[in-house]
């Protein structure tokens, strides 16, 4: 899309049919970080998660350089926030941005929050792929099968690596177990709250 330098209400329609849970931008002519939103369960004390994947700083404010709102199963609105400054992560006038989106499909992705006082997810199947950020963290964790099975958590194929980060792939056996379509997360994936993405 092209950002058209406004402060809110520049609206990039998707083709999801349902609501954008996960969004991912970058601006395509300058430098800097993805700027990544992730909508948390409700419920959970957090009314978004914002992100930027490239970088081991926390949860951003809302506002920070520029916002993703409140994505709907039509649109993610994009705008240059409270500082017009920052516009030119998002939305600044005639640059041209890369909007990837993901919503919910039941038996085969989800995304999602989850906290320490409960840290099992009912995914509803067995993902080949999940990735975990900690609201207040600073790595982003991809567990994946390296023979491409469904994740059981239970042997060495289950690998995990940092998404911001240049580490080689290691032992994933130890962040969590399976118990049918119900994943249960180890301390490390379990200390304060954090959000998720699982794909079959």
């Amino acid at each position: 899309y092209r950002g058209d330098g406004q402060s809110a209400g520049n609206d990039i329609y998707h083709m999801l049919n349902s609501e954008a849970r996960m969004v991912w931008i970058k601006s395509l002519d300058r430098d800097g970080n993805w700027q990544v939103y992730i909508k948390p369960t409700a419920g959970l004390g957090h009314s978004h998660g914002r992100f930027e994947i490239n970088s081991t700083n926390g949860q951003g404010s809302q506002w920070e350089k520029g916002y993703i709102i409140q994505p709907t199963n039509i649109h993610v609105s994009v705008g240059g926030g409270s500082a017009s400054n920052n516009q030119e992560y998002v939305n600044q006038i005639n640059y041209h941005y890369m909007c990837l989106t993901w919503s919910d499909v039941p038996g085969y992705q989800k995304i999602g929050s989850y906290t320490s006082s409960d840290p099992s997810i009912d995914l509803g199947f067995t993902p080949r792929l999940m990735m975990f950020r900690k609201f207040t963290g600073s790595d982003w964790y991809v567990i994946y099968n390296v023979s491409g099975n469904p994740l059981t958590f239970a042997n060495s194929n289950d690998r995990y690596f940092y998404l911001n980060d240049s580490m080689n792939s290691v032992d994933a056996s130890s962040l969590g177990s399976f118990t049918g379509t119900t994943v249960t997360l180890s301390s490390t994936l379990a200390s304060g709250d954090w959000c998720y993405y699982a794909v079959k």
